[in-house]
C-alpha cells in the first residue's frame, strides 16, 4: 500500500546506519534484551556520509559506570531494551545537514567559481576534480587538477563553514 512508503528522518537513518555497522561487525543486536546479548562494549559507532547530510550514530554510555566497572569480571553490562524501538532510544544519533558528499561537492565548485570570478578569471583549477575533466559552475570552466592536499584543505574549510553556519541556526 501506498501507505507503506515514506521517507526516513536523519533519527531513523542514524539508526538503522548503527544497526548496519554493528550487523557488519558481527554484532548480533537481534539477541538485545537476553542473556547472551552483545556487551555494551562490543558494539560499534558509524560516521554515515550520505549525499545531503551525514550522522554521527553510538550506543550511548551507561549512566554512572566507569570504564573499570565495565571491564570488570562478572560486571559487564550487557545491551538491553524490549524491542527495537526502545533500543533506539539508547542510540546518540546527531544528523549534520548539508555536510554530505553531492553537497559538499556543489559547494567546493561555487567558492572554487566565486573565487575565479574574484580575480576576474573564467577558467581555474578545482583540486577536488578528476584530473582533466572540466565541468563549468557559475561560468566558470573548472578543470580538476586532483591535488588531494588541496582538495582536503578546501574540503575542511566548507565543513567548518557548514558547521559554524548549523549553529547560527540553532
Amino acid at each position: 500500500e501506498a501507505s507503506h512508503f515514506r521517507t526516513i528522518d536523519g533519527e531513523e537513518e542514524g539508526n538503522f546506519a548503527w544497526l548496519a555497522a554493528n550487523y557488519v561487525k558481527g554484532v548480533d543486536m537481534t539477541r538485545v534484551g537476553s542473556d547472551d546479548a552483545p556487551l555494551e562494549r562490543e558494539t560499534v559507532g558509524a560516521l554515515d556520509v550520505g549525499g545531503g547530510s551525514a550522522q554521527i550514530v553510538a550506543l550511548m554510555a551507561a549512566d554512572e559506570v566507569t570504564v573499570d566497572e565495565v571491564t570488570a569480571p562478572g560486571s559487564e553490562r550487557r545491551v538491553a531494551a524490549a524491542d527495537l524501538d526502545a533500543l533506539a532510544e539508547s542510540v546518540y544519533v546527531k544528523s549534520y545537514l548539508g555536510v554530505g558528499a553531492a553537497r559538499a561537492e556543489t559547494r567546493a565548485r561555487r567558492e572554487a567559481a566565486a573565487a575565479a570570478k574574484t580575480e576576474g578569471r573564467v577558467e581555474a583549477p578545482f583540486p577536488c576534480g578528476f584530473k582533466g575533466h572540466t565541468q563549468t559552475t557559475d561560468g566558470v570552466a573548472l578543470t580538476g587538477s586532483g591535488e588531494y592536499d588541496a582538495c582536503v584543505e578546501l574540503v575542511a574549510k566548507i565543513l567548518r563553514d557548514t558547521l559554524e553556519e548549523d549553529k547560527e541556526t540553532d
